[in-house]
């Protein structure tokens, strides 16, 4: 909220009333454009030649406006700013707007404010003719609908003049006196504070908002409303894990000795601590304890399912075993295609995953664990062990002894060699060569 001092004013600062468009100014509109009544959108002419073949010869050309009852209140008027009711008559014409499928989206109108629009009011003077001639939709009206429109049309238009906002007189905010307990004087606006607060506790309503900014002593107006209004138990500050040593620091700066004790409500041995009528003592905790102690105390009273063994509150197991759990749970239809959603998702990953990209199948993996598990998968074939080829040659020799003991001659084996990254010595055997058998004695060792 703004705070005014005595003899400024914001409205001789900032001219509020520049900051808002003119009233009665709309957005010119955007010339040369066509209709297609099929799918309800203006159309730039220099577009036509993009749509379908069958398109092309229901569109309506040579109109320029568009009437029709609203479908729904979420649409504004573009001359007053307001939304315009729904099942309320609206009148629209295209505007040059990258938004639209084809350049142009329709700016709307009240009935009432469509008399704004200079090139509407000239069609309506014209007559019958013209309003069905430019505008699209108006001979679906009623005879009664059409006399309203011709009329609110040919209404004479006299904008509002927008008035300046009143100015809000600055409050009173009687200060009050430094507690005795608190070592250090207020400031004239801290004082003024802690009079407010103190005033809001006698209300019926008790309680506030101290909204000052960063540096302002925040603290040290609310140890002082500690001070001066004696309560009935203890205080409890809840407040950021960061902050608490610094509410502590505080408290104990700047109270007289023996006035007022704090304690810490945090860590794992806080449930041993008694805080029962000691009225002088402030509670210190975090939100993240509070939530904690809260959630603990709610899960006593959840129940288990008997069909799925999950626990719920009470109130909730209804709920679970009438749509989703049991032998007579049966899902409304907006569920059941909230679930179609969630399978639609899961397809689309899976379609993102299988996804090419120059031709190759790409690794992306939208679940972190599972590019965990790809990452250390591809790690540990890299290293290998020769156990593998091994077992290979020994598969190899065997068969070719069996070969031999039929009377049979041994048939080399293919393989599928590796290819050798170096020339001469140690060089691999090339893809396609057979592997020799060790019956020739010049096999692999």
């Amino acid at each position: 909220f703004l705070m005014q001092r005595s003899g400024d004013s914001v409205a001789d600062e900032l001219d509020l009333s520049s900051l808002r468009p003119p009233a009665g100014r709309i957005p010119p509109a955007f010339p040369n454009c066509v209709f297609d009544p099929s799918s309800h959108q203006w159309i730039a002419k220099s577009l036509v030649s993009h749509l379908p073949v069958d398109v092309r010869g229901q569109i309506l050309r040579g109109r320029t406006h568009q009437v029709e009852t609203a479908r729904s209140g979420a649409s504004s008027c573009r001359c007053c700013g307001e939304k315009i009711a729904s099942a309320s008559i609206r009148f629209g014409y295209p505007t040059k707007d990258h938004r639209g499928d084809f350049g142009a989206i329709p700016a709307w109108l009240h009935l009432e404010c469509a008399r704004c629009d200079e090139a509407l009011v000239k069609l309506a003077r014209r007559g019958e003719d013209a309003l069905q001639a430019k505008v699209v939709g108006y001979d679906t009206f009623s005879e009664e609908k059409r006399a309203e429109v011709r009329e609110s049309l040919l209404r004479p238009w006299a904008p509002t003049e927008e008035t300046a906002p009143a100015e809000i007189a600055p409050r009173d905010l009687p200060p009050h006196p430094t507690p005795a307990a608190l070592q250090v004087a207020l400031l004239p606006f801290q004082a003024e504070g802690l009079g407010w607060m103190l005033a809001r506790e006698e209300e019926a309503t008790a309680g506030g908002i101290l909204a000052d900014e960063m540096g302002m002593g925040k603290t040290l107006q609310t140890i002082a409303l500690m001070l001066e209004r004696k309560s009935v138990g203890p205080t409890l500050v809840v407040c950021p894990a960061a902050a608490m040593l610094q509410w502590r620091n505080e408290i104990v700066k700047f109270t007289a000795p023996g006035t007022l004790e704090v304690e810490l409500y945090y860590g794992c041995d806080r449930k041993g601590q008694e805080y029962h009528g000691r009225t002088n003592l402030v509670v210190l905790t975090t939100y993240q304890t509070l939530e904690a102690d809260y959630r603990h105390e709610v899960n006593k009273g959840r129940v288990t399912c008997e069909w799925c063994g999950r626990m719920f509150q009470p109130s909730k197991l209804g709920y679970h075993q009438k749509y989703f759990c049991g032998p007579e749970a049966e899902r409304t239809e907006k569920q059941q295609k909230s679930q179609r959603k969630t399978e639609l998702s899961e397809l689309k990953t899976e379609a993102v995953k299988r996804m090419k990209i120059g031709g190759r199948e790409t690794d992306i993996v939208l679940n972190p664990l599972a590019a965990i598990r790809t990452v250390v998968g591809r790690r540990l074939r890299a290293k290998g062990t020769p156990a593998p080829k091994a077992a290979t040659a020994a598969t190899a020799a065997t068969a070719a002894a069996a070969s031999e003991d039929d009377g049979a001659p041994a048939s080399p084996t293919p393989v599928k060699g590796s290819r050798g990254r170096g020339r001469g010595r140690g060089r691999g055997r090339g893809r396609g060569q057979k592997r020799k058998s060790p019956s020739d004695g010049q096999g692999d060792p």
